[in-house]
């Protein structure tokens, strides 16, 4: 039996997109948007029963959903993440975000250092608190909302025109064979060699 949040198997419904496609189909992100996502996760973890982290938790194994919310699906989904983990997703949101504040790089930066300043998922989540908007789900949803309305990167696209060259003079010209005047003369100077050999 799976944790609220958590999945053991993939998700089949079309409704929970992983962030792994978010960012491949370059949907727009805030930060802000980023850090309801991170703060859902942190949520989520600590409200479920796992207490051994995953050994690994990629960006594929994270999911959001069309009502706003968060899950884990995988290997992941026994487990809480870890600081740094829930970390590094944030790093992978915020990437490219207009307007980010240094402050909230600096704390993820910090908390993927060898030194983190915060020892459990729960002091990082309240230090990213400082960062939050009103109405968590509602910014989730949204950006679940705008993924779906962008189309996918790999949709039949129109070929590139190939430039035509010129084509060069000897590709155009005729063989000499093929025209008659030329194979007149040519005719003409093999009956005065042959004259002249006669003679």
């Amino acid at each position: 039996m799976s944790r609220p949040g958590f999945v053991d198997a993939p998700v089949g419904r079309s409704s929970a997109i992983d962030l792994s496609r978010l960012l491949d189909q370059q949907t727009p992100l805030s930060w802000f948007e980023a850090v309801a996502i991170v703060q859902e996760l942190c949520d989520v973890a600590l409200h479920g029963s796992g207490s051994a982290p995953p050994s690994s938790l990629e960006l594929s194994d994270v999911l959001i959903t069309s009502d706003g919310g968060v899950e884990v699906r995988g290997s992941a989904a026994q487990r809480a993440p870890t600081v740094a983990q829930a970390a590094h997703v944030l790093l992978a949101l915020i990437e490219g975000a207009q307007a980010l504040p240094v402050q909230l790089r600096l704390l993820a930066l910090q908390e993927v250092s060898p030194t983190p300043a915060c020892s459990t998922l729960s002091e990082f989540s309240a230090r990213l608190a400082q960062f939050e908007r009103p109405n968590r789900r509602a910014t989730i949803k949204e950006v679940h909302e705008r993924f779906a309305q962008r189309p996918a990167r790999d949709a039949a696209r129109p070929l590139p025109e190939v430039p035509r060259t010129r084509p060069t003079l000897a590709a155009v010209r005729a063989p000499w064979w093929r025209s008659r005047r030329l194979r007149r003369l040519a005719a003409s100077a093999a009956l005065i060699v042959a004259a002249a050999v006669a003679v």
